[in-house]
């Protein structure tokens, strides 16, 4: 019997080639689709550990920080102009 390792690098060959056959002829190889169960093994269950960076909690959370990164950075430049034109005095810029 096969090892699932050992089966699993077959498929992954056996998909390879049948990949090659579509690239090169056009045409699809007898049993391969793509799209289909078993085109390849995946890693999609690592997309479910908290500390994996496509975990879709963790995107929310980056997402945030860049936003708040960017909210912060307009806030700078404003001041900063603020400043430069004399509206603020910079002494009160130091509280913002």
């Amino acid at each position: 019997m096969l090892s699932t390792a050992h089966s699993t690098c077959a498929g992954i060959r056996a998909d390879a080639k049948a990949a090659k056959v579509v690239k090169e002829t056009g045409q699809n190889a007898p049993g391969y689709n793509p799209q289909g169960l078993g085109a390849a093994w995946s890693h999609n269950f690592l997309n479910q550990k908290p500390w994996h960076p496509a975990n879709f909690r963790n995107q929310a959370k980056v997402y945030e920080a860049e936003q708040n990164a960017i909210k912060a950075q307009k806030d700078k430049a404003i001041a900063k102009v603020c400043v430069c034109a004399s509206i603020v005095p910079e002494q009160d810029m130091q509280h913002l």
